[in-house]
């Protein structure tokens, strides 16, 4: 069994980037291994992690910090790695 934790006032769009990116990380990366676990495709696994990325330009062109587009999260960079 899995405890995923969030941060109190997280969208339910941020719980479920977070949802993906903690799977990642239990799965060391492994794409196949979390959309597998989630029971979602890998491609949706791919569209969620693009959608993380988008977020992550737009917190750093100065245009958003909130805890829930990702906060503490591993960088996408480092999780769309191959695997």
């Amino acid at each position: 069994m899995i405890t995923y934790k969030f941060e109190e006032g997280t969208t339910m769009e941020g719980m479920k980037r977070e949802i993906l990116v903690q799977t990642l990380d239990m799965f060391g990366g492994n794409k196949m291994k979390t959309a597998h676990f989630l029971g979602i495709t890998v491609k949706s696994v791919y569209n969620i992690l693009n959608r993380v990325r988008v977020a992550q330009l737009v917190r750093a062109q100065g245009k958003g910090d909130s805890p829930e587009d990702g906060g503490s999260s591993p960088s996408p960079d480092t999780i769309m790695g191959d695997s």
